[in-house]
């Protein structure tokens, strides 16, 4: 069958043999693979003792699942995979294409994989942000994975995948016990991977074929297959020298002193705490982007060209050193309060992250915001720029005139200026204005061919065309005519 949900909230449980979103009970030799979609949208999935949460029921794979986006929370029963295979289930094909997933597999089970006794299937990572658990047990499992079978075809592409096990004899991103079948691909992203055997190998040994490529940024205290390089081909692997430990948060604690390189990236998601202690330093030369929190003990060193953004929920804590600057704060949008023919008022803007920076503000007939820092301003009142009352007016404009406002996060000793947001506005017309008088009409020409009714124009008609009223006209030739009148009576009594 075809499962496809589309936005909305879902909330699904399923008991005993079933998942919570997927098949049930499946005899053996049987297939019940079907087609689960989910576009956006918030979905809960909880599955029965030997359902997945979404998937596969007891001896079903997990069929074709596809995740487009939204927020996935997965949870699977005893035996089976939060994301996958019910008992003896293979994952089936797994994409998840951004979006936050939240998985947690059974004892027995993947986070996302095989269920108990099941290979891993096809998974593929696209974006987005991942956490994947299993409490690991018989078999032991893997975080992504296999559950006591291989880790089939894994790959991983870009955003953030968090991999971790309660029993750090299990991988977080490989094959299960005795499995090392199969291939796992990372291409950029950041990985970590919280078990001792860290990824691409089963407990039991062996190696699973693994590739790296685009910089990925890998902290695995187990390394990956059974390697600890502080630089694999084309990426950042820190292994023996990072240690995890805690749920909420999530610290990952750096031990060794770490680059990022320019092209790679270092993203802390909510929920994690990345922690530089003392006599440690962190050198960015690419990217650190912080939704959760970066603790800082030691020195962090920000090249000029480099970038370390702080999201609205994340935040930098600790007494290090920080030579460079981190990325200022993004501001709140633009709102019009009021506008006449000669000033404009908008609502102050707010920051978004807490970096403590102040929000100044520019204006401009360009749409280009102003590269003058005399241009920004940030004070109660400067000049024809007032900030009062939450409150930002900008007066001595020019009437029926397009302006662009802008207002960003203001650079300062430890952050550089946000970019600017930009609010569009057109001052109204000088109600003081004179009017431009009508334009006069051009009377017709009688000798113009193209206005033949004007050509036998009477005598009245001629002197009105000297711009003297008809109506006197008219008197005065009444007055002519009773004039002609009584001379010829006076003239006849003679």
């Amino acid at each position: 069958g075809t499962i496809i949900i589309n936005g909305g909230i879902v909330d699904a449980q399923g008991y005993g043999y079933s998942a919570g979103i997927g098949s049930g009970y499946t005899p053996r030799n049987q297939n019940a693979n079907g087609n689960i979609t989910i576009n956006n949208g918030t979905v809960n999935a909880t599955g029965g003792m030997n359902g997945a949460g979404i998937g596969g029921g007891d001896r079903a794979s997990g069929g074709t699942i596809t995740i487009n986006g939204g927020t996935v929370n997965a949870t699977g029963g005893m035996n089976v995979a939060g994301i996958g295979g019910g008992v003896h289930g293979s994952g089936g094909n797994i994409t998840i294409n951004n979006g936050t997933v939240t998985t947690t597999g059974g004892v027995y089970g993947a986070g996302i994989g095989g269920g108990a006794y099941g290979n891993a299937g096809t998974i593929n990572i696209s974006g987005g942000v991942v956490y994947a658990y299993t409490p690991g047990g018989t078999g032991d499992p893997a975080a992504i994975g296999g559950a006591f079978g291989d880790a089939g075809t894994i790959s991983i592409t870009g955003g953030v995948v968090i991999a971790t096990v309660g029993n750090l004899a299990s991988p977080g991103i490989g094959g299960g016990a005795g499995n090392s079948e199969g291939s796992i691909s990372i291409t950029g992203g950041t990985i970590i991977s919280n078990s001792a055997i860290g990824i691409g190998r089963g407990q039991s040994g062996g190696t699973t074929a693994t590739t790296i490529s685009e910089h990925p940024v890998i902290l695995a205290p187990g390394g990956i297959n059974g390697k600890s390089s502080s630089e694999p081909n084309n990426g950042i692997l820190i292994g023996n020298d990072v240690t995890i430990s805690g749920t909420d948060p999530i610290t990952v604690t750096i031990n060794i002193n770490l680059t990022i390189p320019s092209g790679a990236v270092l993203t802390i998601p909510e929920g994690v705490k990345v922690v530089v202690p003392s006599e440690v330093t962190l050198i960015v030369d690419g990217k650190v982007d912080i939704a959760g929190e970066l603790e800082n003990e030691g020195t962090i060193t920000i090249a000029d060209n480099a970038n370390v953004v702080i999201e609205p929920d994340g935040k930098v804590t600790g007494d290090g050193t920080v030579t460079g600057k981190i990325n200022g704060s993004d501001v709140s949008e633009l709102q019009l309060a009021s506008k006449t023919s000669t000033s404009i008022t908008v609502n102050q803007a707010t920051l978004l992250s807490e970096t403590g920076q102040e929000v100044e503000y520019a204006k401009s007939t360009s749409s280009t915001p102003p590269t003058n820092i005399n241009d920004w301003h940030s004070a109660t009142s400067e000049g024809t720029i007032t900030i009062e009352d939450s409150k930002v007016s900008f007066t001595g404009l020019a009437p029926n005139t397009q302006y662009y406002i802008f207002a960003r996060s203001k650079e300062n000793t430890t952050h550089k200026a946000g970019t600017a947001q930009v609010l569009q506005v057109k001052t109204e017309v000088d109600p003081n204005a004179p009017v431009n008088p009508a334009t006069p009409t051009t009377p017709d020409n009688p000798n113009n061919p193209a206005n033949p009714s004007a050509s036998n124009t009477s005598t009245i008609g001629a002197v009105a065309q000297t711009g003297v009223p008809a109506s006197l006209l008219v008197v005065v030739m009444l007055m002519l005519l009773v004039g002609a009148d009584l001379s010829r009576k006076l003239y006849a009594r003679k």
